[in-house]
C-alpha cells in the first residue's frame, strides 16, 4: 500500500473546503458526436491512474493535527466508482446541461476514495457532453487543463494532423502549461511524520521574506524564469531594488478592498455556471494586435466591461474591483510530475470597470497588466501560499480569508491547442472550466480558447449574482461594442 505526505501547498486547499466555497475545480467538455461508454472508461483509465497515481489515491489525516495527511492507495480501486452516465431528456440543451451542472457543483467531494469524478452526460444535442470535479489538494486548475488535453488526440480527419498522428496534448509544447516536474514528494511509507511538523507561522513568515530578500537574486530569478507573463528578471539589477518592489507590492496586496456592489455580498452554498458561444480568436488577436496588446489584455478588458454593465443594469454606478489571476510556475518543456500537485502563484488584478469606454478599458488593462508583470507580485504570492500551507488550519484560513475576501473571485486564461482535437474517438467542441473561489469570493470567470475559437464561462453565487445570463449578454455586447471601436 503507497503513501506519500501531502504537500504544504496541497495541504493548504484540503483543509479550506467551506459549504459556500468548495476547493474543487470543474470542467466541462462537450462534443459534436455521441461518446461511446466503454471507450471512455478506457482512455480514462489509461491516461488517469496509470499516468498520475493520485487518481487512485485519497487524503488520509494523520493521527496528530499538526502533520500534513498522506496520499494512500485507495483500497479496491475501480475506476467505474469514480464515473457516472446521465441522458439528458429531449431536446438535450445547453440550459439543461447548465442546470444539471448547477446541481451538482455545490456538492463536496468524498476525501474517502479518491477525490475526483467524471459526469458522461448523453444526449447532448447531437453529441455528448462531460463534467470533471477534482478537488484542488489533488492539483491546481492548468495542471488539470493540461492532464484534461492529454485525453485527447489530433483529429485525423484535419489537414494538418498527418505529422502529428497519434500524439498526445502532452507532445505539444502549445497543449502544457507552465508547470514544474519536480514534486519533492515521497512515497516512503515508513518517512517519520515528526519531519513535517510546521513551524509557527511568525517563523514561517520571517523565513519567507528572509528568502525573497536575502536570496533574491537566486529564489527571484528562478520563478520568474518559470513564470508565465512575469517579470523581466533585469528590472531587479540588485536586491534593494527587489526589496522596493516587493514593499509596494504588499502594500497593494495588504490595501486593496472591496468595494459594495452588486458584483459582491454574502456567499450561499448554490452556484451557477453558465458559459457563451465561442467568439473567433483571429478576430480577437487584430484588436490586440492593433493595441499592442496581448489577447489576455483584450479579453480580460472585454470581461470588465461585461461586469461594468452588469452592475448599471442594476442601478449601479460601475466601480473597479479586483479579481485574483493565477500564474503557473511549472516550466512549457516538462511533462507533469506524476505525483500532480499545486505549483502556481496568484496575482491581484484591479479592473477597470470604471473605464467609459471600450478602447479606453483595454488600454488601462493593459497599463494595469504590464505593471504586475514589472512587479515580484507572484513570487511573493507564492512564498505566502507555501507558508499558509504548513501554517495551523485556524492561521490558514483566517489569512486565505482576509486576502480572498479583497477579490470578487478568480479569473483563468488557458491557451488550448488551436487544432481540432478528438476524445474517445469523438471530436471536441468546446471546453470551459474554473478554478474554485475562497472565503466571500463570488465570481469566478474562465477563457478557454482551442481550436481558433474562445469561450467564456462564469462560475457565479447565486445568493449575489442574481442574473448570471446577463453576465453573457453583456460580454458579448462589450466585445461586440470593442471590435466596433477598433
Amino acid at each position: 500500500m503507497s503513501k506519500r505526505p501531502v504537500g504544504p501547498v496541497d495541504n493548504l486547499w484540503l483543509r479550506m473546503d467551506t459549504p459556500e466555497n468548495l476547493m474543487v475545480i470543474d470542467g466541462v467538455l462537450w462534443f459534436s458526436e455521441p461518446l461511446d461508454t466503454e471507450k471512455v472508461i478506457a482512455v480514462l483509465e489509461e491516461r488517469l491512474p496509470s499516468r498520475y497515481p493520485v487518481f487512485r489515491q485519497h487524503p488520509v489525516p494523520t493521527r496528530d493535527p499538526r502533520y500534513h495527511a498522506k496520499w494512500k492507495d485507495e483500497k479496491n480501486f475501480n475506476i467505474r466508482n469514480h464515473i457516472r452516465e446521465v441522458t439528458l431528456e429531449a431536446p438535450g440543451s445547453q440550459d439543461q446541461l447548465q442546470s444539471y451542472i448547477d446541481s451538482l457543483i455545490s456538492l463536496p467531494l468524498d476525501t474517502n476514495r479518491s477525490p475526483w469524478e467524471v459526469h458522461l452526460i448523453q444526449g447532448y444535442g447531437s453529441g455528448s457532453a462531460m463534467y470533471i470535479r477534482l478537488h484542488h489538494a489533488m492539483a491546481d486548475g492548468t495542471a488539470l487543463a493540461r492532464v484534461i488535453l492529454e485525453l485527447t488526440e489530433d483529429d485525423p480527419n484535419q489537414p494538418d494532423a498527418t505529422d502529428n498522428r497519434g500524439k498526445s496534448a502532452a507532445g505539444r509544447k502549445v497543449a502544457q502549461s507552465p508547470a514544474d516536474a519536480d514534486s519533492g514528494a515521497s512515497s516512503d511509507e515508513s518517512e517519520n511524520e515528526g519531519a513535517n511538523e510546521p513551524e509557527t507561522l511568525t517563523d514561517q513568515l520571517v523565513h519567507s521574506v528572509t528568502d525573497l530578500v536575502s536570496g533574491a537574486s537566486k529564489v527571484g530569478l528562478s520563478m520568474f524564469s518559470y513564470a508565465t507573463e512575469l517579470a523581466d528578471p533585469r528590472n531587479y539589477p540588485d536586491v534593494a531594488h527587489l526589496v522596493s518592489a516587493t514593499g509596494q507590492t504588499a502594500a497593494k496586496l495588504v490595501g486593496t478592498t472591496l468595494p459594495d456592489t452588486a458584483l459582491s455580498g454574502n456567499v450561499g452554498t448554490a452556484k451557477n455556471a453558465r458559459w457563451s458561444d465561442p467568439i473567433p480568436l483571429d478576430q480577437v488577436k487584430q484588436v490586440a494586435h492593433s493595441h499592442n496588446a496581448t489577447v489576455n489584455d483584450v479579453l480580460v478588458s472585454i470581461l470588465s466591461g461585461a461586469m461594468a454593465r452588469y452592475l448599471v443594469a442594476h442601478g449601479q454606478q460601475p466601480r473597479d474591483v479586483s479579481t485574483m489571476v493565477p500564474v503557473n510556475l511549472r516550466p512549457l518543456d516538462r511533462p507533469l510530475p506524476s505525483e500532480l500537485g499545486n505549483k502556481f502563484a496568484l496575482v491581484m488584478l484591479s479592473l477597470p470597470l470604471a473605464a467609459k469606454a471600450p478602447l479606453e478599458r483595454l488600454a488601462e488593462t493593459k497599463r494595469r497588466m504590464d505593471k504586475i508583470k514589472e512587479s515580484p507580485e507572484a513570487v511573493l504570492t507564492f512564498g505566502m501560499i507555501s507558508t499558509f500551507g504548513s501554517a495551523s488550519p485556524s492561521a490558514a484560513r483566517m489569512m486565505i480569508d482576509f486576502f480572498s475576501n479583497k477579490a470578487v473571485g478568480i479569473t483563468t486564461n488557458v491557451p488550448g491547442p488551436q487544432t481540432r482535437r478528438v476524445f474517445a474517438g469523438s471530436p471536441v467542441s468546446g471546453v470551459v472550466g474554473w478554478a474554485p473561489g475562497a472565503g466571500l469570493q463570488s465570481l469566478n470567470a474562465c477563457i478557454f480558447s482551442l481550436n481558433g475559437e474562445i469561450t467564456v464561462g462564469f462560475k457565479s453565487d447565486a445568493n449575489v449574482i442574481t442574473d448570471p445570463e446577463l453576465l453573457l449578454s453583456s460580454f458579448t455586447a462589450e466585445y461586440e461594442a470593442l471590435v466596433a471601436a477598433d
